[in-house]
């Protein structure tokens, strides 16, 4: 047996912090230190047709990230800042790796594909090539961040 002094999470926690790359770090507040929660949607995609067999399809989907303290209430910015009031545009800084899944069938548990993507804004495009024709389109299809509605990301 371990002599004292005893490790505690907050010993996890330093180790993570010194042992995590500097573009990483974000994942140990937002993990670890406060609560962090997400707003993700998907206003829009649209799949057309390549010469090639293969599918173009457009995604717009919006990203926000935000905290919540211990009563619940959401509000923008670190711990270390002030924070900022609700608003429809704020987010807290993004600079997160989000994945988004593309479903062949509307009524598939598992995505056919996953695109890793990272996000440094709230207002989002992406334009992928694919070789099927999406039914459906999920941000975070395995619930790796979390929000305040779940599956309310799909469209």
């Amino acid at each position: 047996w371990a002599k004292p002094p005893y490790p505690t999470s907050l010993s996890l926690v330093e180790h993570l912090a010194e042992a995590i790359p500097d573009s990483l770090g974000y994942l140990v507040e937002d993990y670890f230190q406060t609560i962090t929660l997400y707003d993700n949607s998907i206003s829009d995609f649209q799949t057309e047709v390549l010469e090639d067999d293969r599918y173009q399809v457009k995604v717009d989907y919006t990203i926000r990230k935000y905290r919540a303290d211990a009563a619940g209430e959401k509000s923008y910015g670190n711990s270390n800042e002030e924070l900022v009031v609700d608003t429809a545009k704020h987010s807290l800084p993004l600079n997160d790796y989000i994945q988004i899944g593309f479903y062949q069938n509307s009524t598939d548990e598992e995505p056919s594909l996953i695109k890793l993507i990272k996000v440094e804004q709230v207002k989002n495009e992406l334009l992928i090539n694919l070789p099927f024709a999406p039914q459906r389109v999920e941000i975070d299809p395995f619930s790796r961040r979390i929000g305040r509605i779940i599956g309310g990301r799909n469209k």
